[in-house]
């Protein structure tokens, strides 16, 4: 099995605008480019998201903790 890609993004927003900011960014791009992307599962559980999209033909999943 490959290891898994860990990114981390520094911000000083705080966690509720953080969240409400990936909220409102999956939500404008599965509208605005829906003919490319779609957002197949999106799982809130507190400030954690699982996720699953598919682009073009490709499906990635990971999981995102806001902190």
């Amino acid at each position: 099995m490959s290891k898994p890609l860990i990114v981390s993004i520094p911000h000083r927003l705080g966690k509720d605008e953080a969240v409400r900011r990936l909220k409102s960014g999956l939500a404008s791009a599965q509208s605005s480019y829906s003919h490319l992307f779609a957002v197949q599962e999106e799982i809130w559980t507190g400030d954690h998201l699982q996720f699953r999209v598919s682009a073009l033909g490709q499906v990635a999943s990971g999981t995102i903790d806001v902190l």
